[in-house]
C-alpha cells in the first residue's frame, strides 16, 4: 500500500466519522427540543408561565437564538489580533526587502528600504 492511498483511506475515514458525529449531533438537539416542547406544554397547561417561560428561553439557547455572552469579547480579541497579524506581516515583509536589497550591488540599493520600522 502506497503513502497516497493511505493518507485517501484515512481521509474517507476522518469523512465518515464526522458524518456520523453530525447525525448524532441532530439527533441529540431533535430530542432535546422534543423534550423541552413537552415541558412547556405541560407548564403552560399547569398555568405555570415563570416555568415556560424559562423553557421557551432554554429552547432558545440550545438553537442559538440568544448571543453568546464571550461574543463581544472574543470579537474584540480577534480584531487586536487581526491588527497585530498586518503588523507582523509588514514587518516580516520590509525585513525581506532589506535580505534581498543586501544581496544586490551597491549601485541598486538606492531603491532599497533604509530600516525596519
Amino acid at each position: 500500500m502506497h503513502d497516497r492511498q493511505l493518507r485517501e483511506y484515512l481521509a474517507r475515514a476522518h469523512d465518515l466519522l464526522v458524518e456520523q458525529q453530525e447525525k448524532k449531533r441532530k439527533r441529540l438537539i431533535a430530542r432535546h427540543r422534543a423534550q423541552r416542547q413537552l415541558i412547556f406544554a405541560r407548564a403552560l397547561g399547569d398555568g405555570d408561565l415563570k416555568s415556560a417561560l424559562a423553557t421557551l428561553d432554554s429552547e432558545a439557547k440550545l438553537l442559538g437564538l440568544y448571543p453568546n455572552a464571550g461574543a463581544k469579547e472574543l470579537a474584540k480579541l480577534a480584531a487586536a489580533l487581526g491588527l497585530k497579524a498586518e503588523e507582523i506581516e509588514k514587518r516580516v515583509h520590509h525585513a525581506w526587502e532589506i535580505h534581498v536589497c543586501r544581496r544586490q550591488p551597491r549601485e541598486f540599493r538606492r531603491a532599497c528600504p533604509r530600516r525596519v520600522e
